[in-house]
């Protein structure tokens, strides 16, 4: 589906987290099932952390991809563009500079910035978002901010990311062994979910209220 209105972007990231909500629903449910039988248990629960992990990761992917796809199909002029998705513009025309020292190849960034501001603009949205395989709290910190959403919310979970999704997630890739109960895993079960529901909560609202440009009533009431 094309992203070309708030609905399609609501409908997009609801149906996303739904599946995923309903996997983890499921898979959790059946770890909890065999917690007397600490064999089944443990091997549950090393399947049950890296699909956890993915399923963080997949959804920021998409809902942050989405996101800068609805704001990138709206074409809003570059000076009315809000600093965070300038500047994705702005990397993208570098990129296609390359690491050139040329002054000749940088004039058209430099036009992006003067010249051009009235312009529609093109963001990168085909190319996505990128999550480096390893959504740790510094590159989700670097995906929030580049949306212009506020990181507050998640600065007290990063330990919880960091020190206890990607280190269990990265002892099992490497086949070391996981000591972790279901009491545990379902704490961070709950956790990692309420972290998507805010990101999808602030992508949300961030599109409702026009946060994406310099004038957001304007942009909003479109």
């Amino acid at each position: 589906m094309k992203i070309r209105s708030r609905e399609n972007l609501v409908d997009i990231v609801g149906a996303d987290l739904a599946w995923r909500k309903k996997e983890l629903s499921i898979l959790i449910g059946t770890v909890g099932r065999y917690q007397r039988q600490p064999i089944i248990e443990e091997t549950l629960l090393r399947s049950a952390i890296p699909i956890l992990y993915a399923h963080w990761e997949g959804f920021v992917k998409v809902t942050a991809g989405a996101y800068l796809e609805y704001v990138g199909r709206k074409g809003v002029p570059y000076a009315e563009l809000s600093a965070p998705f300038v500047a994705w513009a702005v990397r993208s025309e570098l990129r296609r500079v390359g690491e050139t020292q040329k002054v000749s190849r940088l004039i058209g960034t430099v036009s992006l910035l003067a010249d051009r501001s009235t312009e529609a603009s093109q963001l990168p949205w085909r190319a996505g978002v990128e999550t480096k395989s390893n959504l740790n709290s510094d590159v989700f910190r670097d995906i929030v901010i580049s949306l212009g959403l506020d990181y507050s919310p998640y600065e007290s979970k990063e330990k919880l990311v960091d020190g206890t999704l990607l280190h269990y997630r990265n002892h099992i890739a490497h086949g070391r062994g996981l000591y972790l109960d279901f009491s545990r895993y379902s704490e961070l079960h709950r956790e990692i979910l309420d972290l998507m529901e805010t990101f999808r909560n602030q992508v949300e609202n961030a599109a409702l209220m026009g946060h994406y440009s310099r004038i957001p009533a304007k942009w909003a009431a479109l």
